[in-house]
């Protein structure tokens, strides 16, 4: 982590995700990154109190669920908008960086390729 935040800086912008049970060291990294000139985006649930002070955009998500865990699907709905409209706004070149990840993916055999369907 220590290697990725030293090459933050003005010309980049950061997607930080926090929810509920954050990690400690959330609010350093965020520190740093603004102390680097770096935009912050933070996805982020409503019981979120000093992270959002140290974003320039928080985008809240309720993932409070009547059952014992937090749901994440609208989490996971913002976060792929999110990706999606990056990925619009570099055309080409964000196509060329998928096409890279999957073949390094198929070369090293980390990943399951498409469904599974049952024998």
């Amino acid at each position: 982590m220590a290697e990725d935040l030293a090459a933050v800086g003005e010309d980049d912008a950061g997607l930080v995700i926090g929810f509920r049970r954050r990690p400690q060291l959330l609010i350093p990294v965020m520190e740093m990154m603004r102390s680097a000139g770096t935009r912050v985006v933070l996805v982020t649930d409503m019981s979120a109190a000093e992270s959002p002070r140290l974003a320039d955009k928080t985008i809240r998500c309720h993932n409070r669920g009547p059952g014992p865990f937090d749901p994440y699907a609208a989490a996971m709905r913002v976060l792929n908008l999110l990706v999606s409209e990056v990925s619009g706004h570099l055309g080409p070149e964000a196509t060329r960086y998928s096409e890279r990840v999957e073949t390094v993916h198929a070369r090293l055999g980390d990943l399951r390729s498409g469904y599974h369907t049952p024998e």
